[in-house]
């Protein structure tokens, strides 16, 4: 029986346009299916483009953010919960809407040449005569070969067994914010005390508007409290004069999160999970753009093998899961350690007090907080200065200068 396609990618996102894009430049015959009717289009995010995602783009050929449509910064700034804070230099990143980022991909995934289906919502894939069979509300679409990009909140990776329930671990809340007060060119990274568990950012898109949110880990708060959490963030801002009080935020969302690929198996026969969708999400920063487009990218070079050999197994795409642990594997295991640590007010306030007064502390502080540097070393070397300038010893303060 005919193929619609060699690869059916499902999902227009960071992850699947890469995927989408690589495999077309390979020569594939390559399908993109999206549920929207358009781009651009909303997607809860916190719109961050750290080191790893600018590389991951150029890389592709993509798009590179040095449009008028990416902020750039080259640092950010960390508040404690005793109010004390640290200005951390470091490698650039840039901040961009992601519905423009997206727009852009898609753009550059149409001008490659990949045939697209907006509007096409995928309920379910099975396996027919040697076949992958995608099942939308039009015509089912045959295929040798299926990757999923479909995002933390679908089903199709749990139904086909390759993630294991709980479907999320972490969740985020996030809005615009304009006429804020507030460096372009540093990102805002707050632990207040009102906030923990939670933590709250400021990524400034340029001209007084930033994306303003909160975020914490399934376990130790829900989503339901969540906007409380936000409110006291909002408030905080408000009584550092970073927002004004009448300041009300805009396109407020809240999104569920898988990280760290725990319990996620990557494929299945004929069958690869990319992104979000391979919960592939950083689990200490909430980061997920560079492993979506790099998830992409690894998925897209093992399918382009695989259709060539026939090897459509999930032993045969084994090589995609082998690629990903030895990408992420490690860092997200120093992660989650990490992120328990971070759980203490005191250690949080002794770390800042470490970077204060340690220059390499701060930029290794933050490239952690960006990916750049693994948590575990760096938490190490921040464990030496806090003893070697006594920082564990002394209580802080606000006032301090």
């Amino acid at each position: 029986m005919s193929r619609d396609a060699d690869c059916i990618v499902v999902g227009a996102g960071p992850a699947g346009c890469s995927a989408a894009f690589c495999l077309a430049r390979a020569g594939v015959n390559v399908l993109l299916l999206e549920r929207a009717d358009g781009f651009p289009r909303n997607k809860v995010c916190g719109d961050g483009l750290t080191p790893a995602s600018v590389r991951e783009l150029e890389a592709l050929g993509i798009v590179g953010p040095s449009s008028g449509t990416a902020n750039w910064v080259q640092g950010g700034v960390l508040f404690s919960p005793s109010g004390t804070s640290v200005d951390m230099v470091g490698s650039r990143a840039c901040v961009m809407r992601r519905s423009q980022l997206d727009a852009a991909l898609f753009r550059k995934v149409v001008d490659a040449g990949v045939r697209v289906q907006l509007a096409t919502s995928v309920r379910a894939v099975t396996m027919d005569g040697g076949a992958a069979v995608v099942t939308t509300a039009r015509d089912p679409l045959r295929c040798e070969l299926v990757v999923l990009a479909t995002g933390s909140r679908s089903s199709l990776p749990i139904l086909h067994k390759i993630q294991r329930p709980p479907p999320a671990d972490a969740v985020a809340r996030r809005a615009y914010f304009s006429k804020v007060r507030w460096r372009p060119d540093r990102l805002l990274f707050c632990y207040a005390r009102e906030l923990l568990p939670a933590y709250g950012w400021l990524f400034p898109l340029g001209n007084g508007v930033a994306n303003i949110g909160v975020g914490s880990f399934l376990g130790e708060s829900s989503a339901s409290n969540l906007a409380p959490a936000f409110q006291h963030f909002q408030s905080w801002l408000k009584r550092e004069g970073i927002l004004d009080e009448a300041c009300e935020p805009a396109d407020e969302g809240t999104d569920l999160l898988r990280t760290g690929m725990r319990g996620n198996a990557l494929v299945a026969e004929r069958l690869l999970a990319v992104g979000d969708a391979a919960a592939a999400i950083d689990p200490l920063s909430g980061e997920g753009v560079s492993q979506a487009l790099r998830s992409g990218r690894l998925a897209a070079e093992t399918a382009t093998r695989a259709l060539k050999s026939g090897e459509l197994s999930a032993q045969g795409l084994g090589e995609y899961r082998r690629a990903m642990h030895a990408t992420y594997g490690r860092r997200a295991r120093q992660a989650r350690w990490a992120r328990r640590l971070l759980r203490s007010s005191r250690l949080i306030d002794v770390l800042v007090g470490a970077a204060r007064e340690r220059p390499d502390v701060a930029n290794l502080v933050y490239e952690m907080l960006l990916g750049e540097k693994d948590p575990l070393p760096t938490m190490g070397r921040a464990a030496l200065a806090m003893v070697t300038t006594g920082a564990w010893r002394r209580p802080f303060s606000r006032h301090e200068t």
